[in-house]
């Protein structure tokens, strides 16, 4: 710096000088006492900034999510609709006798048409029916009918399979379109397959389903969206029963009522009637038996030969009768033969009342006893008694 020669702008100078010196001695004072100075201690800035709040966010609860579910797939992949039936006889069926369960299908307004049906089913409980071959040829099985198919599908069939089991319970069968179109809609349930079960014993079958796939053209499945499941129930056969009737008087007497029949069977089933039904003085008589066997008739009164039937045995297989027939009086020895020593034994008793010697039963041993005796001396029993 230059300094000024004239003695007024010196000490101008030298004023402003000591100013500012004593400014910067203030400055320094301040900044040794260990306090900052505020920004409007140095500098004068012309807008004072308004300050800017922090704000602490507010943390988000944590909240559970519950995953949804994966839905399970519906059976059908594509609009339309299939059905499987199983449609069996209703009511009651006698074992030994055959029922029938038929396979229905129902198709509406599928995309891709059907062409091909494979089914498994099952029939349960084993043992109590059995299936009944359809084409009665014991060489390939047994088989069920499949001749249904042809109101599905146009053009003709090919099967792959067509297999009852009954020692394992099973049926199983396969059908594929032999050209045609394949089907879309069947405008209502179309039967496809019959299967005959015969009842073996008592008890109801039931065939649920186990699998059923159905193929288009091109192989791809189409699910099946409903099955509906049915079944047979057997009753046992009824008792059977025959009948055989007949009239067993006793000679020299008014009431027959009391002799002794009997039929019995080759079984050893034996059917008594004491006294015939009833009380029937004429000496009819009516049994209930077992039919589809072969039965032997007796009659028998004490005094009298017994009767047998002849030819021995006969099958009954509804009502049968025998003839009528009469007992001879006289036997009171009991032998089944009327001899002197029957005559003998009534004339020693001849005016009394041993009921042993009265053949008649009138509460008196006298000539009509003996005459009964005397006449069927040396016949012999059992006396025959015909079948009608």
């Amino acid at each position: 710096m230059r300094m000024s020669s004239k003695p007024g702008m010196w000490r101008l100078g030298s004023s402003a000088i000591v100013i500012a010196l004593l400014a910067l001695a203030s400055a320094v004072t301040v900044v040794a006492a260990g306090n900052t100075p505020a920004p409007s201690q140095l500098f004068q800035s012309p807008i004072t900034a308004t300050p800017t709040a922090t704000v602490t966010p507010t943390p988000t609860p944590t909240e559970t999510v519950t995953p949804t579910p994966t839905p399970t797939p519906t059976l059908t992949s594509e609009p339309g609709h299939t059905r499987l039936e199983i449609r069996c006889d209703d009511g009651e069926i006698l074992v030994g006798e055959i029922g029938t369960c038929t396979v229905w299908i129902d198709l509406d307004e599928l995309p891709r048409g059907l062409a091909g049906v494979e089914v498994h089913l099952p029939f349960a409980p084993i043992g109590v029916a059995e299936v009944v071959d359809a084409d009665g040829n014991p060489d390939n099985g047994v088989q069920i009918s499949l001749h249904p198919f042809s109101s599905l599908f146009t053009g003709g069939i090919f099967v792959g399979q067509n297999q009852a089991d009954n020692a394992n319970g099973t049926i199983d069968f396969a059908v594929s379109q032999a050209g045609g179109i394949p089907v879309t809609d069947t405008n209502g349930p179309v039967q496809i397959a019959t299967i005959h079960f015969r009842g073996l014993q008592e008890d109801c079958v039931r065939i649920p389903l186990v699998t059923a796939i159905l193929s288009d053209r091109d192989g791809y499945p189409i699910a099946l969206d409903e099955f509906l499941e049915d079944g047979l129930c057997f009753i046992p056969l009824p008792q059977a029963e025959c009948k055989i009737s007949g009239t067993v008087q006793l000679q020299g007497r008014y009431d027959h009522s009391a002799a002794a029949v009997e039929f019995c069977s080759e079984d050893g089933d034996c059917y008594p009637v004491v006294p015939v039904p009833g009380g029937s003085p004429a000496g009819d008589f009516e049994l209930t038996v077992d039919c589809n066997e072969r039965y032997k008739g007796t009659a028998s009164m004490p005094l009298y030969l017994s009767a047998e039937t002849k030819p021995e045995w006969k099958e009954v297989t509804g009502e049968e009768c025998v003839q009528a027939i009469k007992l001879l009086g006289g036997d009171v020895i009991g032998d089944n033969v009327i001899d002197i020593r029957d005559v003998a034994y009534i004339a020693y008793r001849f005016g009394g009342s041993d009921t042993s010697a009265d053949v008649n039963g009138d509460g008196a041993v006298n000539i009509l006893d003996l005459t009964v005796a005397a006449a069927n001396f040396e016949r012999v029993g059992p006396i025959s008694w015909p079948w009608c």
